[in-house]
């Protein structure tokens, strides 16, 4: 069974078990060869239930339903290739919403692994970081442009220089969106240094535009904590480089865990689950248009 906890900025974690009263502890719990601590953000923890509802996660082989997306379907896609690698850890997760910082804490240690993916020059900055084979390749990692409902209703991408009309919002902790956008034009390009900060500057209208995964098939709306926002029309861009799930090499049976997930990787790939459970969340479309050039 896999447990719940939640990492506070000053090292706090709070370790919430299903049905039981979380109590607080100064620090995580060492190590043991029997569980693995996973980081997940808080929304895509929320969302992975949602999704999930009372289903088998080994079972499982559509990717499609209530709140399924990229990071979402992740979750499950990391269970899945664990255990077709043969690797038999139980799993801890822990909230962290914020991408530099789960970096951080699987750098040094305190974390083993991150429930979604991660971009591939981001882990290699640490050499206590090894990278699993690639689950989304360059050069197919597609997001989409979103805004309130009137920015959307107004609004017709056809040349990447209409960017400059916007004010766009995104976080320099993620490397690959912020060099991106930073590179195309834009009014002005805010920081943020969490997603549900972008989420409410955008719906406040302290900013225009934000770049997430684009919607599955059939949806057309983003939800994000009872706030919706809509996909620009034409507003599709392309991401450089790949994703890959991340180890930290501080765990004692890190190259054990990192073989497993890549033979794991392996055989989802063979069986057609891992390019089905990306289409059916919406990562990997039939080839669009995009605004940039795709690498």
């Amino acid at each position: 069974m896999a447990r719940l906890q939640k990492l506070w900025p000053h090292g706090l974690i709070a370790l919430a078990l299903i049905g039981l009263t979380a109590s607080l502890v100064a620090a995580p719990p060492p190590a043991t060869h029997t569980r693995l601590q996973v980081a997940v953000p808080a929304d895509v923890y929320h969302d992975y239930q949602c999704w999930l509802r009372q289903r088998q996660v080994q079972q499982i082989n559509d990717y499609r339903g209530d709140c399924s997306r990229r990071d979402v379907i992740e979750v499950a896609l990391l269970q899945q290739a664990l255990a077709l690698g043969g690797d038999d850890h139980e799993l801890d997760w822990v909230m962290v919403d914020s991408y530099q910082r789960t970096l951080v804490e699987m750098d040094q240690g305190r974390l083993d692994m991150a429930a979604t993916s991660l971009w591939q020059q981001d882990i290699a900055q640490s050499e206590n970081l090894w990278a699993s084979a690639p689950l989304l390749p360059a050069g197919s990692n597609l997001a989409q442009l979103y805004g309130r409902a009137d920015t959307a209703n107004a609004t017709t991408l056809t040349d990447i220089k209409q960017l400059a009309a916007f004010r766009v919002v995104s976080s320099s902790q993620w490397q690959a969106d912020w060099q991106l956008l930073n590179g195309l034009p834009h009014g002005t390009l805010l920081d943020a240094s969490r997603w549900q900060i972008m989420v409410r500057w955008v719906v406040n209208g302290r900013a225009d535009l934000l770049l997430a995964p684009p919607l599955t098939t059939g949806t057309t709306v983003l939800h994000v904590n009872g706030s919706e926002l809509y996909p620009i029309p034409g507003g599709r861009l392309c991401l450089p480089g790949s994703r890959h799930f991340a180890i930290s090499r501080h765990h004692p049976e890190a190259n054990a865990i990192q073989h497993a997930l890549d033979q794991g990787i392996g055989r989802l790939r063979q069986q057609g689950r891992l390019r089905r459970a990306y289409q059916q969340a919406g990562a990997l479309q039939p080839p669009a248009e995009t605004l940039n050039h795709c690498p």
